[in-house]
């Protein structure tokens, strides 16, 4: 019961909220989830209690507020990606990485003056995006936001993680799922997952995680008290292969999808992995190379600049089978499928849109 008060508080904002729009925007709602206005989707899973969300390989977004400039300063600034609700109702993305900035209410963007331009100014304003979402499809799958920190040309740093707690905690409410909701009565997160396993799909339904990206210093050890502890932290820590046995450490990225030595580390310490694969700055062929690799060695966020085919490249994130997320080729048991993971099938044009349904 405890993992349906989010949906239900979810689903009563939403309905209350388009209870009191014009009949005219009521009628705009769209079946893929996407539009302002639509109505609440919800669907039921029988293998809610049995699949656990290791067992996923889900699409991600690289940068997921990127707006590509007229004048590229290098090649891998040369993406765009559509508003986060598109990518969550179109594009079937289940995994994003936003780069947040020293300033009020924590500005979101890529790197100041020559690569600036973004879907979602701020933090908060990214975050309500996605919970607007959420509030429309409450059954969706647990989306993971990675949080990177990057201050170091802004003039100043950021050192007040209570703030950026609150800021978290404000924008998504109900649905935001932190280190506290995964230890549960453990004595740890890094307990609960090794003596009850990952949650189920049906404990994380409609709820966002987010991950603090940084393993440097200051904000690895800033945000985890001399990378001690998580409790209390609206997101959880990226962990570095150094402290993968940490009571905190659940969560890895491990950027090259090629190094199956280092993915299977994490795997070994029963960790949910990102990594990045398809980019920009890379040919065709060396992205759909690392694509297979992830899904071969068993990533579980597969990070790409492109989740739907763009003019002039042959390579986008393709997941075959994917509905649209599959089940990983490494931790997916022999019960996964996709269609009881989540059944909004992905079609995607040539211009980046797609439809979920």
């Amino acid at each position: 019961m405890r993992r349906l008060l989010p949906l239900l508080a979810l689903s009563l904002l939403a309905a209350c909220s388009n209870a009191s729009e014009p009949a005219a925007n009521a009628d705009a709602s769209g079946a893929d989830g996407s539009g302002s206005g639509e109505g609440i989707e919800t669907r039921t899973y029988p293998l809610d209690d049995t699949l656990r969300i290791n067992e996923l390989a889900m699409r991600c977004t690289h940068n997921s507020y990127h707006i590509q400039r007229d004048i590229l300063l290098d090649p891998s600034h040369d993406y765009t990606h559509q508003p986060l609700d598109v990518q969550l109702g179109e594009l079937g993305v289940r995994a994003f990485e936003i780069d947040i900035h020293a300033g009020t209410g924590f500005p979101v963007f890529h790197i100041p003056i020559v690569d600036n331009l973004t879907t979602c100014s701020d933090l908060g304003s990214c975050l309500g995006t996605i919970a607007g979402w959420s509030a429309r499809n409450p059954d969706h799958t647990l989306v993971v936001v990675w949080i990177e920190v990057k201050d170091e040309l802004d003039g100043r740093r950021i050192t007040n993680y209570e703030l950026l707690d609150e800021t978290i905690r404000n924008a998504l409410g109900p649905i935001l799922y932190t280190p506290d909701d995964l230890q549960g009565d453990f004595a740890s997160p890094r307990a609960r997952i090794d003596e009850a396993g990952w949650p189920t799909l049906g404990e994380t339904r409609g709820r966002v995680a987010l991950v603090l990206l940084d393993v440097d210093d200051p904000h690895s050890a800033g945000y985890t008290s001399g990378h001690t502890t998580t409790a209390g932290r609206a997101m959880f820590a990226r962990a570095d292969n150094e402290w993968y046995g940490a009571p905190w450490a659940v969560f890895a990225k491990v950027n090259n999808p090629s190094d199956a030595a280092s993915i299977a580390a994490a795997h070994a310490a029963n960790l949910m992995i990102a990594s990045n694969v398809g980019g920009a700055g890379s040919d065709d062929a060396s992205n759909a190379a690392s694509l297979a690799d992830a899904l071969t060695n068993g990533s579980h966020m597969l990070c790409d600049d492109f989740p739907a085919p763009v003019a002039n490249r042959a390579y986008f994130l393709d997941l075959p089978g994917g509905t649209p997320s599959r089940c990983n080729q490494v931790t997916g048991s022999a019960l996964c499928r996709p269609d009881a993971i989540e059944t909004r099938p992905v079609v995607v044009q040539l211009d980046g849109s797609g439809s979920g349904r």
